[in-house]
């Protein structure tokens, strides 16, 4: 399993896909650049620029670069090798079948945890410029707590669409929609449907890491909450949770190439 790994860790970083989850990677950094320079009025409405990462974090990557990466590196285990042809050539290696999944998901996982880890570290650098080294440090708390939410949201994103990717004729599509459409939408819907949303755990491991706030709400979730709150599950069962739909969907995404056939014809 160790040379697989390898070779498809190797294989991830050369690919194009890896190289513009890259480049996305940056926008955070750009969007707290801005941030910075307008650090001056921020100051005017008595708001400190540093102490925004929490919210930019949890809008920026949460809500947009962490499902984005792992919608295109997920689909792409399974996908991209009926695609390009190349599963056969994987299937008459004399290794079990789930190997070669499980091989080519740990090393999608690693890059994609490696970009967002050096994006969030960026942000959080860009944004805590004015703090000095001292700021640095006291904040340093924050920045690994995104770092962990971020790996353990990866930890479940990941396994599902690579799951996606081995069932469905367009995965990246139907991520899209999950990730971009049912997520939020589920969000305004006032009644604990809301727990079969991925996003909807990390925002109870976000609450409980910077207490309870309506950032990276909707403006229909803040209304509705209002009137309507579900109870909320302890920190520690929105991590058991998450740690379970990663092994659930690791576990199916390893056994499709022993249950499903592949049409490798173009036609």
């Amino acid at each position: 399993m160790g040379y697989l790994f390898r070779f498809f860790l190797i294989n991830s970083i050369r690919c194009r896909r890896t190289q513009w989850l890259a480049f996305l990677g940056l926008l955070p950094v750009m969007f707290a650049g801005l941030i910075l320079l307008l650090k001056p009025v921020l100051l005017e409405h008595g708001t400190d620029a540093a102490s925004l990462f929490p919210e930019v974090s949890v809008l920026l990557y949460i809500h947009f670069l962490l499902p984005l990466a792992a919608i295109f590196n997920g689909t792409a285990v399974i996908s991209s090798e009926v695609e390009d042809g190349t599963l056969p050539y994987l299937l008459t290696r004399p290794l079990p079948r789930r190997t070669i999944v499980l091989s080519k998901l740990l090393a999608g996982a690693a890059v994609t945890a490696v970009i967002l880890t050096l994006s969030i570290a960026l942000t959080y650098s860009v944004m805590k410029l004015g703090s000095g080294i001292g700021g640095l440090i006291t904040g340093a708390g924050d920045y690994l707590g995104m770092v962990c939410i971020l790996c353990l949201g990866l930890a479940a994103y990941m396994p599902l669409f690579s799951f996606t990717g081995g069932v469905l004729n367009r995965p990246v599509l139907a991520g899209l929609i999950f990730a971009f459409g049912w997520e939020p939408a589920i969000s305004l819907i006032p009644a604990n449907i809301r727990y079969l949303s991925i996003s909807h755990y990390l925002h109870l491991l976000y609450s409980s890491l910077f207490g309870d706030s309506s950032i990276g709400k909707s403006a229909g979730e803040a209304i509705l909450s209002i009137f309507y709150r579900p109870e909320e599950i302890p920190a520690y069962y929105a991590i058991l949770i998450l740690i379970l739909i990663s092994a659930t969907f690791t576990f199916l995404s390893a056994s499709l190439l022993r249950v499903r056939e592949y049409r490798l014809d173009k036609e």
